[in-house]
């Protein structure tokens, strides 16, 4: 029915191009209202918080590794009678709009400040509702249980409707809850409508550079729904206004070689029949349709460099590189690391001071001669950013404005093959990406030959992120998050994150899992000693290489695992000899992935072998390359997970791994907790 529909509408809107002469007037038009009001991580600046004044009792502060993912956090410790005040933030809401506030929490050592009350649960935020006036309508508390939550960061999500006389101009407070003493963690604040809008994706010209024929396509992205009825598209392209036609879920217009250095875009998503603006974004593009490209992706979501399919298996790196180090890297199969342009990046030392496009060619170069492609860091250049980037990256070849400092790096990789692309967020918040769409703007002016990537660690506002990058990475940590020793993780919510990756249809590489959470100095909440973090787990060998895997059934072409310096520093800090046990688990997940590279890469189509899960929950996909099936299968949960399936007929397979039992055509794979298995053809 959606089919025939999309069909007809395809149709419809190839006519109006033809006629020239149906572009609707939006100046009478309704639009969609913004989805996220206010988010926020503590990773950037947070001078927009109101906090106490001078003089005044202070209360909450940012931490670093209290947060989700190891990251910064916010947290207060009180210890008396006294009433620390709150910190609060203007939020804009619409009113009689429902809202979703989520929040990550952490309580320890809670205690009431009078003893023999009781008071079973503790308020921690609120969101103020005042009228027109600014007198109070009501006040939407947030509680969460009065309970020790030990070393778990535990979720909250509570649903509030703005009453309909409210002021949109308002606020939102967290609080140190007045009746008890103890110490009070949170991180990730999301304040979000129910009616999540569409976003709409530049699909090409990747590099967010024209080309010759001038074709621009977009995708229209609702939480990977197909494409509603009587929907039509308006795209602007150098002052030249066109309905575009829709085939295979992109809307497409040509417009030709057009004048100028640059083109301003613009796309708008209409109902005609309700008159409403479903979405609308504006691109800057580049103009410069001769630039040979280094870097691109192909219509199958694959890197192209050098004119060839390239699998990124990286490694991200914050710490001073040597010959001992690239080699360690280049013998366990990477081909690519993630680095910061400037300090940090040192052979063999800090370079603060040196930050110039020679040393920065020198330690690309050093790589490559290691077979090492760069991803280069630039996540700090957005004004969001600078407080961080001032302290570590004064200047580039002298530079210290940010846009002459994008310039000069963008000018110094420009051509360079060693270089695969940038990139520029990393698990940014929603109010930050408008400023990362910029960046991406400046780099890809000053150097239109590579690609760009974006990174969070959530998808829930994965929509907003595709405009601020040419591929969407995402990080997933599920081992040892638990923060209890001796528990062990599962995929599930992965396998959740994964799916809503795949159903946008945007190209899509995993950051995985390569250190431990524990073996981290200053990550508290796994213990304040060696001795105590060292109790934890360290995931196996079989979780680490389970996990791209499941990123790979769901479509990843690139993989880029967290982190070298936590296993070779932070992990040998905690706990000496710890990278002679972890690494090489992290390298038995490269050479899995080197060893599936052919298929994950391949344009092959092919039949799906059905696995059925007997016992927990199991994930598949069947690759095809150069006329061998490779049938991947993974199990996400923490049990036993069990599955039987029927293989084509007139192939004999073997299972790479032994964890599945092959009967003539027939096979039952077996695994107690996280695993896999590929089943490949000869």
């Amino acid at each position: 029915m959606i089919k025939k529909a999309l069909l007809g509408l395809a149709a419809v809107t190839m006519l109006s191009v033809a006629a020239g002469e149906d572009i609707p007037d939006f100046s009478n038009y309704s639009r969609s209202q913004a989805s996220i009001c206010f988010d926020e991580n503590f990773n950037s600046d947070i001078s927009r918080w109101i906090r106490p004044g001078k003089n005044r009792p202070q209360s909450f502060t940012v931490q670093p590794h209290i947060g989700v993912t190891g990251s910064p956090g916010i947290s207060v410790t009180s210890s008396d009678q006294t009433n620390l005040l709150s910190w609060k933030v203007p939020v804009k809401v619409v009113p009689g709009m429902a809202y979703r506030i989520s929040f990550h929490y952490r309580l320890n050592n809670l205690k009431l400040k009078t003893p023999g009350r009781r008071r079973a649960t503790v308020i921690v935020c609120t969101l103020h509702a005042k009228d027109k006036n600014g007198a109070k309508i009501k006040d939407f508390n947030m509680w969460i249980p009065a309970e020790d939550t030990g070393n778990e960061l535990r979720f909250f999500s509570e649903t509030v409707v703005m009453p309909e006389n409210a002021n949109p101009d308002t606020y939102f407070s967290i609080h140190v809850d007045w009746w008890h003493n103890g110490t009070f963690i949170f991180d990730d604040f999301t304040i979000a409508s129910l009616e999540v809008p569409v976003e709409l994706q530049l699909v090409h010209p990747d590099r967010m550079t024209m080309d010759k024929d001038g074709k621009i396509s977009i995708r229209y992205q609702r939480n990977g729904e197909n494409t509603p009825e009587n929907l039509e598209m308006l795209i602007e392209a150098g002052g030249v206004k066109k309905l575009a036609r829709f085939a295979n879920g992109v809307f497409t217009a040509d417009f030709g070689r057009l004048p100028g250095e640059k083109v301003q875009v613009k796309a708008t998503l209409f109902n005609r029949s309700e008159r409403k603006i479903i979405s609308e974004h504006e691109w800057e593009l580049n103009n410069a349709a001769d630039t040979v490209p280094v870097s691109y992706l192909d219509a199958h979501h694959r890197l192209i460099l050098d004119g060839k399919p390239f699998m990124p298996i990286g490694i991200c790196i914050m710490m001073p590189m040597n010959d001992t180090h690239f080699r360690r890297l280049q013998e366990a199969g990477f081909n690519t690391i993630q680095v910061q342009p400037m300090n940090g990046t040192g052979i063999g030392r800090r370079q603060r001071g040196h930050n110039t496009s020679e040393n920065l060619l020198s330690y690309i170069n050093l790589a490559a001669r290691y077979d090492l492609k760069t991803l280069m860091f630039l996540q700090l250049m957005i004004p969001e950013k600078e407080f961080i980037r001032k302290d570590l990256e004064r200047a580039f070849n002298g530079k210290t404005a940010l846009e002459d400092i994008i310039r000069e790096i963008g000018m110094t990789l420009r051509g360079n093959n060693n270089v695969i692309g940038y990139y520029l967020a990393d698990e940014n918040t929603a109010r930050e990406l408008p400023s990362t769409q910029v960046l991406r703007q400046r780099i890809n002016f000053a150097d239109p030959t590579h690609v760009t990537t974006t990174l969070s660690n959530t998808t829930t506002f994965i929509d907003s992120y595709i405009h601020t990058g040419d591929i969407f990475l995402f990080d997933s940590y599920p081992f040892n998050h638990q923060r209890n020793p001796g528990v062990q993780g599962d995929l599930v919510v992965s396998d959740q994150n994964f799916a809503r990756i795949a159903a946008t249809g945007t190209p899509f590489w995993l950051v995985p899992q390569g250190f431990d959470w524990a073996r981290h100095p200053a990550r508290q909440m796994f213990g304040s000693t060696p001795e105590e973090k060292r109790r934890h787990r360290i995931p196996s060998a079989e979780e680490l290489t389970a996990l791209p895997l499941l990123g790979a059934i769901y479509g990843a072409k690139g993989f880029v695992f967290y982190s070298y310096h936590e296993v070779f520093v932070h992990g040998d800090n905690v706990q000496p000899g710890f990278s002679d046990i972890f690494w090489p688990r992290v390298v038995q997940a490269v050479q899995v992935l080197k060893q599936l590279e052919p298929f994950i890469m391949s344009t092959e189509s092919v039949s799906q072998v059905a696995v059925t899960s007997t016992a927990g929950t199991l994930r598949s996909r069947t690759f095809s390359a150069n006329g061998k099936i490779a049938v991947v299968i993974v199990g996400i949960k923490n049990e036993t997970n069990n599955g039987e399936g029927v293989l084509p007929a007139g192939k004999k397979f073997t299972s790479l791994y032994g964890r599945t039992q092959i009967d003539g055509s027939k096979f039952t794979f077996t695994s107690s907790g996280v695993n896999y298995d590929v089943l490949i053809s000869e």
